[in-house]
C-alpha cells in the first residue's frame, strides 16, 4: 500500500478525535465512591472494614489501587481533571488497538475499519470505573501473548506476571478473566495433540476445510505462565480476594436486578447481531480458513456476552480483533496478502473529513452534559438537606441508583452501587440488597429494622405512591424527579401497609 506513514498518521488522528468525542462527560455510580474509597484508604490504610454505610459491615476493597490512583486524579483537578483521564486513557485503548491489528493483520484499511467500529462501541462502557483500566490491560495481554507465540522472547512472559499482578490489585473482580484470555491458545495445542496421535483419522468434512490448527512450541511456556499466574493473585493487600470474589458474586442476587448483570436480549443489541453477522458470512459463504484458537476466542466472548451484558465491552475489545484476522483472511484464500483496500489520498480526505465532522456533531451533544446529571443525582435536594437538617441525627434510606452520589457528598447511606457489600455472602450479616430491590413488599418492617428517620427516593415510584397516602410519613421536600420524606411515627409494618 502506497502512502503507509500517511494513512497510520491520518488513522491516530481519527482515532484520537473519536476517542475524545465519544467519552461521555457525566460521571456514573462508580465513580464517585471510588473516589472517597480512595480517600479513606489513604487515610485508614486497608481495613476491610466499610466506612460508607451505617450498617457496620466488612467491605473486600476489589479495586483498593484504581480507588487510590482515581481519587489522587480527582484530589489534583476534580472532576474535570478525571474527565480528561477518562479520555487519555480511551485514547491508548484506541491507538494500541489499531496498531495491533496492524501488526498482526497487516491490513491498513481494515485495521482502521475496525478500530473505528471498536472505539464507537466500546464508548458506551467508558467511564472512570476500574473496569476502564481493566480493558486496557486486557487489551496489553492479548498483545503479549500474541508476540510471544509469534517470536518467543522471554520480555512478554514478565510482561505477563506483572500484568497478572497489576489485574488482581486494579480490580480483583475480573481477574479470572486473565486465564480465560489465554484458554483458547491452550485449547488449540491441546486439540493439536490430540489429533497428531489419531492414528486413522475420521472425516471431518466442513471443519477441516474451516479450520486450522496450530501447534505452536511457545504454548508449552504459556501454560506455565498459565500455572504460576494462578498464585500471582495472592500478591494483594486484600488476601484471597481475587479468589473467591466472582463465586461470591454468583451467590448474591444483583445479577437479577442490575441491568449491566443481566443476560443479552439479542434482537435489543445491534452490535452483537453485526459481530454475528460479520462473523458467520465469511465462515459460511467463503472458502476463508479460521484458526481453532480465533473461533474458540470469538465463540467464547460471545458466550460470554448472552450471559452478562456487560462483557459485550470484552466482544468489542477483544474479539474484535479476532473477528478482523477473520475478515483479512478473506485475502489469503487465493494469495499469501491479506484482504486490505489501497485508499487513495482523496479517499483518506474523505474518511478524515467524515470522522471530524461525526465526532463534531458527538461532542457537541456530550459536551451539553455536567458532569454530575441532576436528573439522575439529587444534587439540590443533598443541598437543601445539608442546610435544613441536622445529618448527624439523619437516618436515611436511599434509593441503590444514586447511593453512590450521596457516599460523595459524605452522607452515610443505606445502600449504595458497590452492590457486593450489600448481599449476605459478603458481608456475613444479611441480605440489605435484597431489601432494597424488595422495599415495596416491606417497608415498614425495613424502615422500624434499620431506625430509618428521613427516606430520599425517586417520584415515579410505587414506594413514593404508598409514602405520599401514609399518614406515617411527612413530606419534607421535593426537587426534580426526587422526594424526601421524614418517618413521623413507629408503628407497626402491618397496621402502616394496611392505612397506605
Amino acid at each position: 500500500m502506497k502512502n503507509k506513514k500517511t494513512i497510520i498518521i491520518a488513522s491516530i488522528i481519527m482515532i484520537i478525535i473519536l476517542c475524545a468525542a465519544f467519552t461521555v462527560k457525566s460521571f456514573q455510580n462508580d465513580t464517585f465512591y471510588t473516589i472517597k474509597v480512595g480517600e479513606r484508604i489513604l487515610k485508614n490504610g486497608i481495613d476491610m472494614v466499610d466506612h460508607f454505610s451505617w450498617h457496620e459491615l466488612s467491605y473486600t476493597y476489589p479495586h483498593w489501587l484504581f480507588d487510590i490512583i482515581i481519587y489522587k486524579i480527582h484530589d489534583m483537578g476534580g472532576l474535570n481533571a478525571l474527565y480528561i483521564a477518562n479520555i487519555i486513557i480511551f485514547i491508548i485503548i484506541g491507538i494500541s488497538f489499531y496498531f495491533i491489528n496492524l501488526k498482526q493483520n497487516k491490513s491498513y484499511f481494515l485495521s482502521l475499519f475496525f478500530s473505528i467500529l471498536a472505539v464507537i462501541m466500546l464508548a458506551r462502557f467508558v467511564t472512570m470505573r476500574a473496569q476502564l483500566i481493566t480493558y486496557l490491560l486486557f487489551l496489553i495481554e492479548m498483545i503479549f501473548i500474541e508476540r510471544f507465540l509469534s517470536n518467543g522472547h522471554k520480555k512478554y512472559i514478565v510482561g505477563l506476571l506483572i500484568l497478572c499482578v497489576l489485574i488482581a490489585n486494579l480490580h480483583a473482580a475480573v481477574w479470572p478473566f486473565y486465564f480465560i484470555l489465554m484458554l483458547p491458545y491452550l485449547f488449540e495445542y491441546l486439540i493439536a495433540l490430540i489429533t497428531a496421535k489419531i492414528k486413522n483419522k475420521p472425516q471431518l468434512g466442513i471443519f477441516a476445510e474451516k479450520i486450522t490448527l496450530e501447534k505452536n512450541n511457545h504454548i508449552k511456556t504459556l501454560f506455565l505462565v498459565f500455572i504460576i499466574s494462578l498464585v500471582l493473585g495472592l500478591l494483594t493487600p486484600i488476601g484471597d480476594v481475587p479468589y473467591t470474589y466472582f463465586i461470591k458474586i454468583m451467590q448474591g442476587d444483583t445479577m437479577e436486578y442490575i441491568e449491566e448483570h443481566k443476560p443479552l436480549i439479542l434482537i435489543q443489541n445491534l452490535f452483537v447481531i453485526g459481530y454475528l453477522v460479520i462473523m458467520l458470512v465469511p465462515l459460511v459463504f467463503t472458502k476463508v480458513k479460521v484458526r481453532l484458537s480465533d473461533l474458540a476466542m470469538m465463540a467464547g466472548l460471545l458466550l460470554m456476552s448472552f450471559i452478562s451484558i456487560r462483557h459485550i465491552a470484552f466482544l468489542g475489545i477483544i474479539g474484535m480483533f479476532y473477528l478482523c484476522r477473520l475478515i483479512c483472511n478473506i485475502g489469503k484464500i487465493n494469495s499469501d496478502k491479506p484482504l486490505d483496500y489501497d485508499l487513495p489520498w482523496y479517499g483518506i480526505i474523505v474518511v478524515l473529513i467524515t470522522i471530524v465532522g461525526t465526532s463534531i456533531f458527538v461532542y457537541n451533544i456530550n459536551f451539553k452534559d455536567e458532569f454530575i446529571n441532576e436528573n439522575v443525582y439529587p444534587v439540590k435536594i443533598v443541598d437543601y438537606m445539608e442546610e435544613n437538617l441536622n445529618m448527624d441525627e439523619v437516618r436515611l434510606y436511599n434509593e441503590y441508583d444514586f447511593g453512590s452520589y450521596l457516599i460523595y457528598r459524605d452522607i452515610p447511606v443505606f445502600i449504595d452501587s458497590r452492590s457486593d457489600l450489600y448481599t449476605e455472602p459478603f458481608n456475613h450479616k444479611t441480605d440489605i440488597f435484597n431489601e432494597c430491590m424488595k422495599i415495596t413488599e416491606n417497608y415498614g418492617r425495613i424502615f422500624k429494622k434499620y431506625e430509618i428517620t428521613h427516606i430520599l427516593i425517586y417520584k415515579n415510584t410505587e414506594l413514593n405512591q404508598i409514602l405520599a397516602a401514609s399518614s406515617n410519613y411527612e413530606l419534607v421536600h421535593k426537587e426534580g424527579r426526587f422526594m424526601l420524606y421524614k418517618y413521623i411515627t413507629t408503628t407497626d409494618e402491618a397496621s402502616d401497609q394496611q392505612e397506605a
